[in-house]
């Protein structure tokens, strides 16, 4: 993820909070953040208060939660647009 985004230079992240590799999605985010200025969106089944928390301290643009429905995608990207 953070490679790609180094790569890709996108103008959101949308991130879920369990990924593939050494690092969760909320590592991910911090790092891409601090790295390139991307903020992320939280796209997630892991909703739960200590994870939550975790995931607020990055400040993302939000939270989706899984399954994620087409209307709430485009609501949680328009956050993005605004900005």
């Amino acid at each position: 993820a953070i490679d790609l985004a180094r790569r890709e230079q996108p103008d959101v992240a949308l991130m879920d909070v369990r990924i593939l590799g050494a690092r969760d999605g909320i590592e991910a985010a911090r790092e891409i953040f601090s790295r390139f200025g991307v903020p992320s969106l939280f796209v997630t089944a892991n909703a739960d208060p200590q994870t939550r928390a975790r995931a607020e301290a990055v400040e993302p643009l939000g939270f989706l939660a899984k399954p994620v429905s087409l209307q709430d995608l485009r609501l949680g990207l328009r956050r993005v647009s605004s900005l």
